[in-house]
C-alpha cells in the first residue's frame, strides 16, 4: 500500500518561504561581495595598466630621444667633414 504524503501545515510552509528567503538573501550578499572584490581586482589591474602604458610610453620618448640626438650629432659631424673635404678640395685645386 501507497504511503501517503503528509501534508504541511501553512505555518510549516511560511516557515520554509522564510527560509528559502533568507538563504536567497545570504547568496546574494555573498555574490555582491564577490562582485565587490572583482571590482576591485579590476579597478587594480586598470591602475597597473595604466602606470604600465606610462612607462613605456616614457621609454618610447627617451629612446626616440636618443636616437634624434644621435641624427643631430652625426649631421653636425657630417657637416663639420663636408666643409673639411671642401677646404682640401680648396687646398689641392690651388696647387
Amino acid at each position: 500500500m501507497a504511503k501517503r504524503k503528509v501534508t504541511k501545515t501553512k505555518d510549516e510552509l511560511e516557515s520554509i518561504k522564510e527560509e528559502i528567503i533568507h538563504e536567497f538573501h545570504v547568496c546574494c550578499m555573498d555574490i555582491i561581495g564577490h562582485l565587490k572584490l572583482l571590482e576591485e581586482g579590476i579597478n587594480n589591474l586598470s591602475d597597473r595598466l595604466d602606470l604600465f602604458h606610462e612607462e613605456i610610453k616614457q621609454a618610447m620618448d627617451n629612446g626616440f630621444e636618443k636616437v634624434m640626438r644621435a641624427i643631430t650629432d652625426l649631421t653636425d659631424n657630417i657637416d663639420v667633414f663636408k666643409e673639411e673635404i671642401k677646404t682640401k678640395i680648396r687646398e689641392i685645386s690651388s696647387i
